[in-house]
Formats: structure tokens, C-alpha cells, sequence
């Protein structure tokens, strides 16, 4: 995600600084379409030099024949310049839309790589609250588990002490069975006791 998030923001910084080249260009062609401008009004001056030169020499007569062809070259010249302008103004129009529509362009990339910063942004946000909530999960899963060990010693440890009152209980049984049996030999015995001794009182 923050390699994503470095080349978008290297992309941007890309779009930006293509866009100010086309700005740059834009300017150059407003500045080129000044130039023009004066170009295309130095021919109509031209143009209207020459046509006024060319009445003169048709005033001179035959003296002015000569002027009267520089005139016409000059006039040539001036209609050659301003269909070159007109060309060159035709280009420059063209170029100016091509950079107009290059800046909307730019910007529309722009704005979509700024969407995509905040998108990775978003994701990225998103995976580390994941990764949060998975830390947690596993902190907690150790604790279980730990406990879950502690219970099974506690377990292990009531087995062990059941198992030594199961001895204990099995000791006891025994021990009354055996004082029972001797009870019983006794009580036996002190009746024989007690019959002989009657005996011995009848004699």
C-alpha cells in the first residue's frame, strides 16, 4: 500500500508537471499569435505601401516603370506574408486547442490520481486496522491458550490429588474392613471369655 501510495504521488508529480509544460506552451503560442499579429499588419502596410507606390509610378509615366515594378514585388511580398500568417495563425489555432484540450486532460488525470492517493490512502487505513485487529486476535488467542495451560495443570493437578483420595478412600475401606473382622474376632473371643468364665463360676 505505501509503495502504491509513493508511485501515485510519483505519477501526480508527473501529470503536474506536464501540465505546466502545456502551460508553457499555451503562453508561447499567445505570444507566437502577438507576433503574427504584427507580421499580418506590417503586410497589410506593405500591401497598401506598394499599391500606393504603384499609383505614383503611374503618375510618373515612364520614369516611374521601374519603382512600378518594385511595387508589385513589394505588393507580392506583403500577400505572400499574410498568406503565410494566415497559415501559421491556422496551425498556431489548432495547436491551442490540441494544448486547451492536453490541460483539461492533465487536470482530469490529476484529479483521478488524487482519487487513487485517497483510495490507496483509504486501503491502506483499512489493512492496518486489520492488522490491529488481528494483533489483538492473536494477543488474545496466546492468553487463551496460556490459560487454557494453566487449566489443563489445574486439571492435571485434581487428577492427582482425586487419585491419592481414591488411594486414601481404598486404604480406609480396607482398614475398616480389617477392623471389622477384628471387631468381630473380639467380640468372638470375649463371648468364649465370658462363656468359660461362667463356666468357671458354675464349678
Amino acid at each position: 500500500m505505501r509503495r502504491g501510495v509513493e508511485g501515485m504521488f510519483s505519477v501526480r508529480a508527473q501529470v503536474e508537471e506536464i501540465a505546466t509544460t502545456i502551460l508553457d506552451l499555451s503562453e508561447k503560442t499567445q505570444q507566437i499569435s502577438s507576433i503574427i499579429a504584427t507580421v499580418d499588419d506590417f503586410a497589410e502596410q506593405s500591401s497598401l505601401l506598394a499599391l500606393n507606390a504603384s499609383i505614383e509610378a503611374a503618375r510618373a509615366g515612364e520614369e516611374g516603370k521601374a519603382f512600378s515594378v518594385v511595387a508589385g514585388e513589394v505588393k507580392n511580398l506583403a500577400e505572400q506574408s499574410r498568406q503565410a500568417t494566415e497559415r501559421v495563425r491556422a496551425i498556431l489555432s489548432e495547436i491551442q486547442q490540441a494544448t486547451h484540450t492536453a490541460v483539461m486532460v492533465t487536470e482530469e488525470g490529476s484529479k483521478r490520481v488524487e482519487t487513487g492517493v485517497e483510495l490507496i490512502q483509504a486501503a491502506g487505513e483499512i489493512v492496518k486496522d486489520l492488522a490491529r485487529t488481528i494483533q489483538a486476535s492473536a494477543d488474545s488467542a496466546r492468553q487463551i491458550s496460556a490459560a487454557a495451560r494453566q487449566q489443563a495443570g489445574g486439571v492435571s493437578q485434581i487428577n492427582a490429588a482425586m487419585d491419592i483420595i481414591d488411594e486414601y478412600a481404598r486404604q480406609s475401606l480396607y482398614s475398616v474392613r480389617h477392623t471389622e473382622t477384628a471387631s468381630r474376632m473380639v467380640s468372638t473371643i470375649t463371648g468364649q471369655l465370658r462363656a468359660a468364665t461362667e463356666r468357671y463360676r458354675l464349678d
